[in-house]
């Protein structure tokens, strides 16, 4: 696996699921290190080349690793590492750690393992829809096998010993990626958002920790990590997302019963510009297509597949857009211009049914 083969199709965790709309993916990330090491950070250059090596051997030892591409980032080129920061593979912490900091990736993409991040592993399962269960049963069959092979930092009393200390006990993180336009729309999203961090979640942008809620999606995940098992957090968090979906499809329900002019409005203004725009930014274009999809989901616009709609909402961010017009010298303005032509040729005969 190369980055290049990469940017002709979407993200396998973004792929339109029966598992639902609402919820677009779900995550599960555990965070480890090893024992006799010192943080990455704190690190020097040459324990960190050491460990990288000493885990690419372990992760050629698994079953679940051993056909996985390893990348380092010292040999990535910036052009590359966006793409890879586009598709969730990497952090941006990571995307800076050139010296033995790498990922592997499995070939279907939906399992990476960040090498001397913030910690010495993060391994992360992404899976298209609201599959959390799933997630979490494959990202701990892969923990129990690289375990193995290498000596885990283990407290008795604490758990696995973190970088963080919000991290400190099962290191588990997960949550998912959600669609909230219909909530945005009626203006409820605060109010809701302001809940769900009462209940103990955390809510991001669409790229995680201080990213813009760009497109009106967000991450949405657990912020207890320290006394609390893993499978009762899943339970938990599961209990408060199915919670989430209910109040984002009511606001769909009532936009159409209660405020259809104006829904259809929206719809219909988003679907126009992207269609006739001959320049569009990377933030334009994914605010104007969470109407698309929003609009899609609902069954209100004709012509155009989900498929479609992840291919636009994944390949027109800016590291992609510039490896499918083969230029990392493009201008702003030949960038924008690209982009434009990319949605209107997707997009193709997609119309508005009211």
């Amino acid at each position: 696996m190369t980055v290049d083969n990469m940017i002709h199709h979407p993200a396998a965790w973004l792929t339109y699921s029966d598992k639902g709309g609402i919820v677009m993916s779900s995550r599960v990330r555990l965070a480890r290190n090893l024992q006799h090491h010192h943080f990455p950070d704190w690190a020097p250059s040459k324990e960190r080349w050491v460990l990288c090596e000493q885990l690419c051997q372990a992760f050629g030892r698994t079953r679940s690793l051993k056909d996985g591409a390893f990348m380092a980032v010292k040999s990535l080129p910036d052009i590359d590492r966006d793409v890879l920061l586009e598709r969730h593979l990497i952090s941006q912490d990571l995307a800076g750690h050139e010296e033995g900091g790498g990922v592997l990736i499995t070939a279907d993409e939906r399992v990476s393992v960040m090498v001397n991040e913030e910690d010495h592993l993060r391994l992360q399962v992404m899976l298209p829809g609201f599959d959390l269960d799933a997630a979490w049963q494959q990202a701990d069959a892969i923990d129990s096998d690289l375990e193995q092979y290498t000596e885990y930092a283990f407290s008795e009393r604490l758990g696995y010993l973190t970088a963080c200390p919000t991290n400190l006990g099962t290191g588990m993180r997960a949550g998912v990626l959600m669609h909230l336009s219909a909530l945005k729309l009626t203006e409820s999203l605060e109010l809701v958002v302001n809940g769900l961090e009462r209940l103990g979640l955390t809510v991001r942008g669409f790229s995680g920790e201080g990213s813009e809620a760009l497109g009106n999606m967000f991450q949405v995940s657990n912020q207890v990590t320290l006394g609390e098992p893993e499978a009762e957090t899943i339970t938990h968090l599961k209990r408060l997302i199915g919670d989430l979906i209910r109040h984002e499809q009511n606001a769909r329900d009532r936009l159409l019963e209660e405020r259809r002019s104006y829904l259809f409005d929206q719809l219909g203004r988003a679907l126009g510009m992207l269609l006739y725009a001959r320049m569009l930014s990377c933030k334009e274009t994914i605010d104007l297509m969470a109407g698309i999809r929003l609009g899609v989901e609902m069954g209100l616009i004709r012509g155009l597949t989900m498929k479609t709609v992840d291919e636009i909402m994944i390949l027109t961010r800016p590291g992609h857009l510039r490896k499918l017009i083969n230029s990392d010298t493009a201008t702003e303005v030949e960038r924008d211009e690209a982009r434009a032509h990319f949605v209107r040729e997707r997009l193709g005969n997609a119309s508005l049914d009211g």
